[in-house]
């Protein structure tokens, strides 16, 4: 797609919610895989092909912990099509994510608005993500972490001592499980922009945990303000206010 990159990260980002929404599938991290690349600027096979191969090997060991009985079945149920709150949301995801955009373009930093960030947003935003808004303090504090922990990792492992990069991915995700686990709140995009942070180009990782913070804690406070007006909105049409809780 020609034109700016902020206008092609837009784009994506829309494109990704309308299959997100449309999908019949609750699988924010879909958000993140079609964005990503637009961010990073591959136009590379081998991504599609690293990101299915890696899908194909999560889908397998998950079969093999479900027979072995480590893990229990899921039952999966299809998604609902979306309505005109859906919408609104969409409409609001997409205009603050475009301001964001914009200020992160002009400060050369646009790990502000990471994907994976993008992911937590929606999710954050979604019908049903309303109260108990310190969960979601918490939840950016830890994907402020571990974009702390990834960079770290590489900064330390392979920019310092030159060891391959695999070598950091792994011992910052070994580091990051341990913190999730001390905490016993299991975020995926924290994870995503852990290894996000083997990506970033060496010039800017010093700086990315501190942009991947500032704007997990940005997009935290625009999901509280989308929960007020939403709220407002029962209010006025007089639908019933959901009142569900966010699992840690």
């Amino acid at each position: 797609m020609p034109g700016p990159l902020g206008v092609k990260l837009t784009a994506a980002f829309v494109i990704a919610q309308i299959i997100f929404l449309f999908s019949g599938a609750s699988f924010a991290p879909l958000i993140s895989a079609i964005v990503l690349p637009v961010m990073i600027g591959t136009d590379s096979w081998s991504y599609v092909i690293s990101a299915a191969g890696m899908t194909l090997l999560v889908i397998a060991f998950h079969a093999l912990l479900v027979k072995s009985g480590t893990r229990g079945e899921e039952a999966l149920s299809a998604r609902s099509l979306p309505d005109k709150g859906a919408a609104k949301r969409l409409l609001f995801r997409t205009a603050f994510f475009a301001l964001m955009l914009i200020q992160a373009l002009n400060l050369n930093s646009v790990f502000i608005a990471a994907p994976p960030l993008l992911v937590a947003f929606t999710e954050w935003t979604e019908s049903g993500a309303q109260g108990r808004p310190h969960i979601r303090v918490k939840k950016a504090a830890l994907l402020a972490a571990c974009a702390a922990i990834g960079a770290g990792s590489r900064l330390l492992l392979s920019v310092g001592l030159g060891l391959p990069t695999a070598v950091s991915a792994a011992a910052a995700a070994a580091l990051a499980l341990a913190v999730m686990i001390s905490l016993d709140m299991f975020v995926p995009p924290a994870g995503a922009l852990m290894m996000l942070a083997m990506l970033v180009p060496e010039s800017a990782l010093a700086l990315y945990p501190v942009e991947a913070g500032i704007g997990a804690f940005v997009f935290c406070l625009a999901a509280a303000g989308a929960d007020r007006v939403m709220e407002r909105g029962a209010v006025r049409t007089g639908a019933p206010q959901t009142d569900s809780r966010e699992s840690a």
